[in-house]
């Protein structure tokens, strides 16, 4: 079975921009609800990091797994500094294919804002199939092409 590592924020957190519309994404429920269904729907084994269950260093498994995954599919709604530098290192090993997703709307940094990003509304996640069927449209894609 094809390998997909996700790389995201864990748990609920603010959009941190400082603006006057500062929110609140869990992403524990995006990853449940989204990546993950839409991932084994797409026959991809599906890992994040903290469902790792073998003892030692948290970087030595994440590079681990960045290296080894078929797919990662990184979320980037909001400036988390662990999620840039995995994306960073993961593109600049070139070992595979990385999806970028973010909430829509999501203020991307100029740095990847020229990238193709996959955008879900997180008003209508849990309502509506639309989003996984868009993912796992573009993660059979993706995985066709390599």
């Amino acid at each position: 079975m094809r390998k997909l590592f996700v790389i995201m924020p864990i748990g609920i957190k603010s959009d941190m921009s400082g603006g006057p519309e500062r929110s609140s994404t869990n992403f524990d429920t995006v990853y449940e609800t989204l990546i993950k269904p839409a991932a084994l729907a797409s026959d991809f084994s599906v890992l994040r990091i903290d469902e790792v269950v073998t003892s030692g260093t948290v970087s030595d498994q994440f590079l681990q797994e960045l290296f080894t995954a078929d797919v990662v599919v990184a979320d980037v709604s909001v400036p988390n500094p662990n999620v840039f530098y995995e994306l960073g290192i993961r593109q600049a090993m070139g070992t595979g294919p990385t999806v970028l997703i973010a909430s829509s709307p999501a203020n991307l940094p100029f740095d990847i804002r020229e990238q193709r990003v996959f955008f879900y509304d997180l008003t209508t996640l849990n309502k509506s199939l639309k989003a996984l069927a868009n993912l796992s449209k573009v993660l059979r894609a993706t995985s066709e092409t390599r």
